[in-house]
């Protein structure tokens, strides 16, 4: 007789993450600090729950101030180009459905197609389905995510897998991504 599994249980637990770093950099004319927080959290158990959530960002702040410096400045980055001394990126905020049907794993949000030889991040949904022990699909569509473009016009992402394990040891694959 086969073991059953219980009725997967709403999220009840929440860990996660909080990362604070300061830079402080100078030379013997300039002088730049910096503070960074990178923020991972996760709600509920896969194992365990239906749904499940996680979160990963980063807030950075130049303490100096907005910079406007005529010229070149040592200690440029990419956060000192928006002209502002505070910046944030959201890099994943999606949820994850554990079995809401037999053998398929759902997920929608901000997320990263990790599944290629190329991770890919987009806001969208991915699925997943578990069709034998020796045979499993995937599909995925959305917007592909673009951390430090203004324009997103005419962008969409869409593809899927299918894969076979044939052998032991042996797994086969096709892949199709179009971005």
């Amino acid at each position: 007789m086969a073991e059953t599994q219980p009725p997967p249980t709403w999220p009840t637990t929440l860990q996660g993450s909080l990362s604070v770093r300061f830079r402080f950099r100078w030379t013997s004319d300039e002088t730049d600090n910096d503070l960074y927080q990178f923020l991972n959290a996760q709600l509920g158990d896969p194992e365990r729950d239906a749904v499940t959530a996680s979160l990963s960002a980063r807030f950075a702040e130049d303490l100096d101030g907005e910079r406007d410096e005529a010229g070149f400045f040592a200690f440029d980055s990419l956060d000192d180009s928006y002209r502002r001394a505070a910046t944030s990126r959201l890099y994943t905020a999606f949820v994850d459905l554990h079995r809401p049907l037999p053998n398929l794993r759902a997920r929608a949000g901000r997320l990263i197609v990790e599944d290629l030889p190329e991770a890919v991040p987009m806001d969208g949904g991915q699925a997943w389905v578990r069709i034998s022990d020796a045979l499993s699909t995937a599909a995925f569509g959305g917007l592909p995510v673009n951390l430090f473009e203004s324009s997103t016009s005419d962008d969409a992402m869409y593809g899927g897998w299918i894969e076979a394990l044939p052998w032991t040891r042996t797994r086969a694959r096709i892949e199709y991504l179009h971005l």
